[in-house]
């Protein structure tokens, strides 16, 4: 199992890409790096098929027991969020890094496009 952490290389990968792609540049808060690696060892655990995918809302997923806001992309994607809150965000000040976020859609797609991952009329919009 490869060990996720957060290096200056990643940081300077996640800066470059955030710079040739200007929808990244309004983002609703700052990037957790913490939370990233969070993120992505989930990520990871799902390609590993240890954990799946489950759609728990219009806009939310649970991926890896986290609960994670897939709307709006690029803009606030990836936020933690609380499913059983009226107000969604726990804390609106963690989003992950921008090629985590591209990865992330980049795998709800797939699930969109082999039938898998079942979209309701207006999720169009956030998967693009």
């Amino acid at each position: 199992m490869n060990t996720i952490t957060t290096t200056p290389m990643w940081k300077i990968k996640n800066i470059i890409f955030t710079i040739f792609h200007p929808s990244f540049w309004m983002n609703g808060s700052p990037i957790s790096y913490t939370y990233d690696e969070t993120i992505r060892r989930a990520i990871q655990d799902y390609n590993d098929g240890l954990v799946s995918i489950r759609v728990t809302g219009e806009y939310t997923i649970l991926l890896g027991g986290l609960c994670i806001w897939v709307g709006c992309y690029p803009y606030n994607f990836g936020h933690l969020v609380d499913a059983n809150s009226a107000s969604p965000f726990v804390d609106d000040t963690v989003l992950p890094a921008p090629l985590t976020a591209k990865e992330l859609r980049g795998i709800l797609e797939g699930m969109r496009m082999n039938g898998t991952y079942k979209m309701v009329d207006n999720i169009r919009v956030w998967l693009g």
